[in-house]
């Protein structure tokens, strides 16, 4: 520190005169008398990151955020009436940042007229809950549709894509895969 340099010669001459003092000091004599120039310095700083922040935050969302979400969940026709929950925490934590969710639960046999709606809203991307066994056959099958159709990013989480996530990525029609609880996952993703 010898050789430090402030950038008021004021305290250039402080930190001179406490060098030559005794190896015993401290920074309140350092900064006695120019504490309040040290502590604007450092407010006027930290509001200079933080609106520097807000307008990069600003910046880079404004032209994700106008475009919505979707998250879908294909289900046999008997469970129809089983509320998709794992979506419904999905979307909250995207609500909870600014996000438009459109949350899309149908039965297997409704994909094709599901597919039109889902394109037609342009989705930021379409986030797919996928359980193992038949829904699984179901998510692939509206997934390819999707691909086919447009350029939407595709993202599969859930039960299926947790256990066997390798298999999942190399599938054409997957972009993404979530492993594990989404919730804090999709919010850094998006």
């Amino acid at each position: 520190l010898k050789h430090q340099a402030f950038p008021f010669p004021a305290l250039n001459q402080e930190y001179a005169a406490s060098e030559n003092q005794s190896s015993s000091h401290n920074a309140q004599g350092f900064f006695q008398g120019h504490l309040p120039y040290y502590l604007f310095l450092k407010v006027a700083f930290n509001l200079f990151v933080a609106c520097a922040s807000f307008i990069k935050s600003k910046v880079n969302n404004s032209y994700m955020q106008d475009k919505p979400i979707a998250l879908v969940n294909i289900c046999n026709p008997e469970d129809i009436t089983v509320p998709p929950l794992a979506l419904l925490y999905l979307g909250n934590e995207l609500k909870k940042i600014g996000y438009d969710i459109e949350i899309f639960h149908f039965k297997n046999t409704e994909i094709d007229e599901h597919i039109e709606k889902i394109i037609h809203l342009d989705p930021l991307y379409v986030g797919v809950s996928v359980f193992t066994g038949n829904k699984t056959k179901d998510s692939a099958i509206f997934s390819q549709k999707i691909k086919q159709h447009s350029q939407l990013t595709v993202v599969w989480g859930g039960i299926h894509p947790t256990l066997l996530p390798h298999q999942c990525i190399n599938e054409w029609y997957i972009d993404f895969v979530f492993h594990g609880e989404g919730e804090r996952t999709i919010v850094e993703f998006t």
